[in-house]
Formats: structure tokens, C-alpha cells, sequence
């Protein structure tokens, strides 16, 4: 009995985890917009692609 409810407490900690580093992420890109220089802005297009993928393998 113990250790199921130890097994849900850590599974709900990972999720949280992960939640978490997703959002660390996206508020990492969306603080790199405001560093975008004119000479990168060809790189930039890959940018939304880039987190549909990141979104795809997290789950």
C-alpha cells in the first residue's frame, strides 16, 4: 500500500519536473526573440518547428 502511493507521489514529481523544464525552455526562447539580431533572422524559421519536435518527444 506504502509503496504504490510512493510510486504516484514520484510519478506526479516527474511530471511536474518536466512541466517545468518545458516552460524553463519556452521562456528561454521567447528571451532570445529580444536578443535577435537582423544577421540571424534566417535561423529564426526553425524556431517553431524546433518546439512542435521538442513537444513531440516529451511525449
Amino acid at each position: 500500500m506504502i509503496d504504490l502511493d510512493f510510486h504516484a507521489i514520484y510519478a506526479l514529481l516527474n511530471q511536474t519536473y518536466l512541466l517545468y523544464c518545458f516552460e524553463a525552455e519556452m521562456r528561454k526562447g521567447v528571451n532570445g526573440l529580444a536578443n535577435l539580431r537582423l544577421h540571424q533572422a534566417a535561423q529564426f524559421h526553425d524556431a517553431g518547428r524546433n518546439a512542435v519536435e521538442f513537444a513531440v518527444e516529451l511525449r
